[in-house]
């Protein structure tokens, strides 16, 4: 049951209290959800995340009835409790992880590093649905609210990870907190495979961007490998972009 002020809180995001449901329960408290039209997703969103940090409830969209399908198989196939995944994020450095990363793996084919486009760069642009993956027989999405004002944990609750090569819900967790704390990174969606986050601080020059880049492939290749091709390609999107999109098959 959601106390009066939630509610209200709710209310005037756009939402109508009695649409949520009681989506999952966790050790660190329930998670809702209520479905809605795309059109109106993003507003809803923005309402909701804005008063995170007065309802200590951080809101994300987790994609159309197939996705939510597969975040409850992954749930059941991962037993480890959230609170265990924070506690291991709180712990991982990003830097050193990459650095372990790359000294684990084959030094990098001056291809995949590329050159900085010399025409116009990607610019990424928020899809709600995310036609990638999204199944058009399904126009609706779920917007959740966990019971957590900190977005970076949205992973943890929906054990996002382990399946193919993926990293486990902590990296996730822990590379969210640092895009966060470095760029003002918040995340709107998190479907099974894939992420969006908004920014409110794009890397300021190229080489950064190119740090960034380099970063991001090692704990995402798939938006290189099947998306702009080459690091530099994805430097230069992160450096147009304040919108950040992340998959992985």
């Amino acid at each position: 049951m959601l106390d009066a002020n939630l509610q209200d809180v709710i209310t005037a995001a756009g939402l109508d209290p009695a649409s949520l449901e009681t989506w999952f329960t966790t050790d660190c408290g329930d998670v809702h959800r209520a479905g809605l039209p795309p059109d109106r997703a993003f507003q809803v969103w923005q309402n909701l995340a804005a008063r995170a940090d007065q309802t200590g409830r951080w809101p994300f969209l987790a994609g159309d009835a197939g996705s939510t399908q597969r975040i409850d198989e992954a749930r059941e196939d991962d037993s480890t409790p959230v609170r265990q995944y924070l506690d291991r994020a709180r712990s991982v450095n990003v830097l050193e992880w990459v650095l372990n990363h790359y000294d684990s793996e084959e030094p990098l084919d001056p291809e995949i590093i590329g050159r900085w486009p010399r025409w116009r760069a990607r610019k990424y642009e928020l899809q709600i649905p995310y036609t990638r993956f999204h199944d058009v027989a399904d126009p609706g999405v779920f917007l959740a609210l966990l019971p957590t004002p900190n977005g970076w944990e949205t992973p943890a609750y929906i054990k996002f990870g382990l399946f193919n090569a993926v990293p486990p819900a902590d990296i996730h967790v822990a590379f969210l907190h640092h895009l966060h704390e470095h760029y003002g990174a918040r995340l709107v969606v998190n479907e099974f495979n894939m992420m969006q986050l908004v920014v409110d601080r794009r890397p300021a020059a190229k080489d950064e961007a190119m740090t960034l880049a380099r970063q991001t492939y090692a704990w995402c290749p798939d938006i290189v490998d099947q998306g702009v091709g080459t690091i530099a390609g994805l430097a230069a999107a992160l450096h147009k972009s304040n919108v950040w999109q992340l998959w992985w098959d």
